[in-house]
């Protein structure tokens, strides 16, 4: 239905309701004259005043959800609060809502919102009397489920903000290029279409009945279905965070042009980096949320089992989200290690895997050759990366270059405790005479591998660390 026609059946209902009373014909003549004089007005009105008269028609229907609603960063999810900071009782007490505060002699309040809106508090819950015939953990329960309502509407708000003032700005388009702007946005805009969806359902749930029995449902579809974009974002958050740092200290014309966009009042004087998080911040929220209702819902009902559904199915995806993020971390990791490496005459190694990461790198002392203790200073020292499937050795000529000298799979070398034959290390091995920066210790590598890159026949070397 048009706007013209939302309009048009308000009126014309309230008219047809006043011409079909008892009144005489006179009587509903002068009643409705000025109610048609009223559709005519409206029928005529511009298209850009009937929509302030929709909008308006549709905060007064909806009034929970404020046009104007807090910051996420700003909002306080009271189910995440520890309960040894404030109790139950506290979360629920009724309060009138505070007076727009005061600033201080050099505060600057930037942004102002209204407080927090809790279940408890709702004009049709208080009117229908429903706090008078539940208990006081159903209505924790209540407030709990309301909660996961009213972030997510804050949420969606700042996402908002993040893609129509910082995505879309064709300035700073212009100061970056393609891949930067990938990089720093990455699907952004596909998670505010899932997290609109998302408060779609819930809102009409609470629509349906302010007595919210449950949400689970919503939550577990939704994890299960719909949530997946939430795991591409955050596995790009290492290449988001490093990008980001880059521009800002090289990309002068970027620089002032974020700044610039920040200084807008609906950014509240938050940086873009506080809404770049947002993703990562809720979706690890969500378990919390969800966990909070279990505590809060009758383990032996129908509800609990639910929840607890819901709970593993958005739990399943944080775990998702983290290994995407864990992987991609590894895979730059082992894009950054494959320029600083250098095979020399040794055969080159495919280092980048899908499947292989880097464990423990670090520098060890040349022990053992030949299978006798050498005494005396000048022993050589190899910087080794360990990978889950192979281990490079390397000889350091700088902080960011690295001489591969030998490489052996997880099948060709081991660790093991090693003596001098009477359960004594040799001196060397306990004192570490070469000083600090000496690894020699009790732990050693004894490398047996006989590859064509060492010459076959040759005799096994042992490296010691101090730690493993």
């Amino acid at each position: 239905m048009g706007q013209n026609a939302v309009e048009e059946s308000l009126v014309l209902g309230v008219f047809r309701r006043l011409s079909l009373s008892g009144s005489s014909w006179a009587r509903r003549e002068s009643l409705t004259a000025p109610l048609v004089s009223l559709f005519n007005k409206t029928v005529e009105e511009s298209s850009a005043n009937i929509k302030e008269i929709s909008e308006n028609l549709s905060i007064f229907l909806s009034r929970v959800f404020s046009p104007d609603p807090r910051l996420y960063q700003e909002f306080t999810e009271r189910g995440l609060i520890s309960n040894s900071q404030e109790s139950d009782d506290d979360l629920l007490e009724d309060s009138v809502t505070p007076a727009e505060p005061r600033p201080d002699d050099g505060i600057v309040v930037k942004n102002y919102r209204p407080a927090q809106l809790i279940w408890s508090q709702l004009p049709q819950v208080q009117e229908a009397g429903i706090l008078d015939s539940i208990s006081p953990e159903e209505r924790k329960r209540q407030e709990a489920i309301f909660e996961i309502i009213t972030s997510e509407y804050s949420y969606q708000h700042s996402l908002d903000i993040l893609v129509r003032l910082f995505k879309k700005s064709d300035e700073l388009k212009q100061t970056i290029n393609g891949t930067d702007h990938h990089h720093l946005f990455s699907n952004i805009a596909e998670i505010l279409e899932v997290s609109k969806r998302f408060f779609d359902d819930l809102e009409k749930r609470h629509k349906d009945n302010p007595f919210i029995h449950d949400i689970s449902d919503i939550v577990e579809s939704h994890a299960l279905n719909h949530f997946q974009p939430y795991v591409i974002y955050c596995s790009n958050e290492v290449y988001q965070q490093r990008t980001l740092q880059r521009l800002l200290s090289t990309n002068v014309a970027f620089k002032e042009t974020l700044t610039q966009i920040q200084m807008k009042p609906e950014c509240g004087g938050l940086p873009m980096i506080s809404f770049l998080i947002l993703p990562m911040q809720r979706v690890t929220r969500l378990p919390l949320l969800m966990d909070t209702i279990c505590q809060k819902t009758d383990m032996y009902s129908p509800e609990y089992e639910a929840n607890t559904r819901a709970l593993k199915a958005i739990s399943k995806l944080v775990k998702q989200c983290n290994e995407g993020a864990r992987k991609m971390e590894r895979t730059e990791q082992m894009y950054t290690l494959q320029t600083q490496l250098e095979f020399g005459k040794i055969k080159p190694f495919p280092l980048i895997s899908a499947s292989r990461w880097l464990l423990k790198r670090g520098e060890l002392i040349l022990v053992e050759e030949s299978g006798i203790f050498r005494k005396g200073f000048g022993r050589p020292y190899y910087y080794l990366f360990l990978f889950n499937d192979v281990l490079i050795i390397t000889k350091k000529k700088s902080e960011d270059s690295y001489l591969v000298t030998d490489y052996v799979t997880t099948d060709q070398y081991a660790i093991e405790m090693m003596d001098d034959g009477e359960g004594v290390m040799s001196p060397l091995a306990k004192s570490g005479t070469l000083g600090n920066r000496s690894p020699a210790g009790p732990y050693v590598f004894p490398d047996s591998h006989e590859e064509i890159q060492r010459g076959a026949g040759q005799e096994p070397y042992v490296l010691g660390t101090d730690t493993l």
